[in-house]
């Protein structure tokens, strides 16, 4: 049943982890290289030609020293090769970054705690995104420049985290132009076996971003987040149904309310191939206005992968956007778009 989960949700996470290369492990010091190399063919927009991408292709250097009873120091560094992309770069192919640069602890009975530039734990609340390129909506913050974050030891199923990110450090108002000030946030999850082939799997998040004047250092804008998941896997299927909303209040005056709902399925047809369908439905409500201001954007996706080993995998992917502004005058867009990827773990 583990194994079938794994392969559902986490396919891609779990092939980069067991192709890890171990450099040095001596004295209780372990050193390790993983990655992976993924790429995209297709039409990404209806104002683009058809492209070869770049599609989030990385690279990882992680250290691991046992300071003994369960006790490790642990550090990690997480390259990117798309510094300044975006939908009008020409070329998505080099300019590294470092996404992550992160160290912190472990204990095998508590969990882990990190400082530094990572994901959070918000991160994972999202259960259901099966999708390869235009999957997903998490309406929580999902990563921070730095942040101190923690995540338990799973205990009868149960699990929780925790994370406070750090905002612009800089207070001269002279020079400021506004910025994050701080945020925290909360997650909780819990997996249970129902019974022979059945699963359940939930999620949930809360999270708070606050900013500052653009020219005091008082707090003017603040972000509140939550979001719920829940999946069901039985055998080689999975469906997932996941909400969310966001408010945001300028000067206590609440300016915006979006909300986002997500429902996933995937289907293992045999062994090695896969597919899946998602549907969004995203909306931003204007608070400012007494009319009933809102956009609302509608995405359907349908997708298949195979997996010709553990470490490489293929999959042809489609989605049709639709977005409606209930303004006068109503104003109506949609657009198509698809691809064929590549991704070779290592």
């Amino acid at each position: 049943m583990k194994k079938t989960l794994v392969a559902l949700a986490v396919a891609a996470v779990a092939a980069s982890a067991a192709n890890a290369e171990v450099i040095y492990n001596q004295d209780g010091t372990k050193l390790e290289v993983t990655g992976s190399v993924r790429l995209a063919l297709g039409k990404f927009g209806n104002d683009q030609r058809g492209d070869l991408r770049n599609d989030g292709s990385r690279l990882w250097v992680k250290a691991q020293h046992d300071l003994q009873n369960g006790l490790k120091a642990l550090g990690g560094l997480e390259l990117r090769f798309d510094e300044g992309v975006d939908d009008k770069t020409k070329n998505s192919f080099g300019n590294p970054r470092a996404r992550q640069l992160f160290a912190g602890f472990a204990h095998d009975d508590v969990g882990t705690v990190t400082f530094g530039r990572q994901e959070t734990t918000l991160d994972t609340v999202q259960l259901s995104d099966f999708a390869y390129v235009w999957g997903g909506n998490n309406n929580l913050t999902d990563y921070a420049n730095k942040s101190i974050k923690f995540k338990s030891a799973k205990w009868n199923g149960f699990s929780f985290g925790a994370d406070y990110l750090f905002g612009d450090s800089n207070k001269n108002v002279d020079t400021k132009k506004g910025g994050e000030k701080y945020g925290y946030g909360a997650s909780v999850f819990y997996s249970t076996d129902l019974a022979q082939d059945l699963a359940l799997n939930l999620a949930a998040g809360y999270g708070v971003n606050r900013y500052d004047d653009v020219k005091t250092t008082s707090t003017t804008e603040k972000d509140t987040s939550w979001r719920t998941s829940a999946q069901i896997v039985y055998g080689p299927a999975a469906l997932g149904v996941e909400y969310g909303q966001t408010v945001t209040k300028v000067g206590g005056e609440k300016t915006e309310t979006g909300r986002n709902l997500l429902v996933g399925a995937q289907y293992q047809v045999i062994e090695p191939a896969s597919i899946y369908l998602q549907w969004q439905r995203n909306q931003a409500k204007d608070e400012t206005v007494v009319a009933d201001n809102k956009t609302t954007e509608n995405v359907y996706i349908v997708g298949a992968d195979y997996k010709f080993s553990k470490n490489v995998i293929t999959f042809v992917e489609y989605a049709r956007a639709s977005e409606k502004t209930n303004t006068y005058p109503v104003e109506k867009s949609k657009e198509n778009r698809y691809a064929a990827g590549l991704r070779v773990f290592f």
